[in-house]
């Protein structure tokens, strides 16, 4: 099963960066809180992602959003050395609201192994606090089962495929193993949540089949949570749509 979580961490692996970011922040600084409320900048995200499957140029997402980056950093393939992704990034009340990460991988781009996500694709990630619209206590967030019911309905896969047999998040108590039975019974048996274990964001027309995994495909955190909690950050990976 293909992860999206290592689209920024597999860029240390296999490249290298030709210098340091360039550092192009206005330094216009933005206010802690957002001018959107949570329902109407989960909308925006949800008709952007489902325009050209995820798959955009990075001025069409600069241009939704509003967003000003604030570092470029290109790196090269060790391999070829050639120009294998761009990143592009915005730091939180510096220049955007959110902290965010566009990437222009090129044809360079080669992950051994892993087809899914190698040559020219984009990916992109927007990620907040849990507390930017407001008190989660209240919901003032975007909750997990909002982003559920509005992905299914797009045609995407269940999120938190396990929702439907499981329902909320409950409690059971942990056993230890036959390696401490000698010690009092209960003495380490502790409570841990029943959570969804994935967060895997990808069509429900893929799910089950070889191709989960293949672009367009993205991750939601937090991915380990019941349906009240609150989703603070949204990945994408996705190629340029076949015409």
């Amino acid at each position: 099963m293909y992860c999206i979580c290592r689209i920024l961490l597999i860029c240390g692996l296999l490249t290298i960066g030709s210098a340091h970011a360039t550092d192009v922040s206005g330094q216009r600084g933005y206010p802690v809180n957002p001018p959107a409320s949570a329902d109407a900048f989960w909308n925006k995200v949800l008709q952007f992602l489902n325009q050209n499957g995820g798959y955009a140029t990075r001025e069409q997402f600069t241009q939704t959003f509003g967003i000003h980056f604030g570092y470029v950093d290109p790196e090269h393939s060790l391999l070829t050395h050639q120009i294998a992704v761009i990143s592009y990034r915005a730091r939180s009340g510096i220049d955007w609201y959110f902290d965010a990460v566009f990437q222009e991988f090129t044809a360079a781009w080669n992950m051994p192994g892993d087809p899914a996500i190698s040559g020219a694709h984009i990916a992109w990630v927007i990620t907040w606090r849990e507390d930017s619209f407001g008190d989660p206590k209240k919901g003032q967030c975007i909750t997990a089962a909002q982003v559920q019911r509005d992905l299914v309905a797009t045609g995407w896969a269940p999120p938190w495929p396990h929702w439907a047999v499981m329902g909320p998040p409950e409690s059971r108590l942990f056993s230890p193993t036959p390696a401490f039975a000698l010690l009092p019974a209960g003495l380490l048996q502790v409570s841990t949540p029943v959570l969804p274990p994935v967060a895997n964001l990808g069509r429900e027309r893929d799910r089950g089949t070889q191709r989960w995994g293949e672009l367009p495909f993205g991750r939601l955190l937090p991915d380990d949570a019941g349906p009240t909690s609150c989703v603070t950050s949204i990945s994408m990976a996705a190629r340029t749509p076949a015409k």
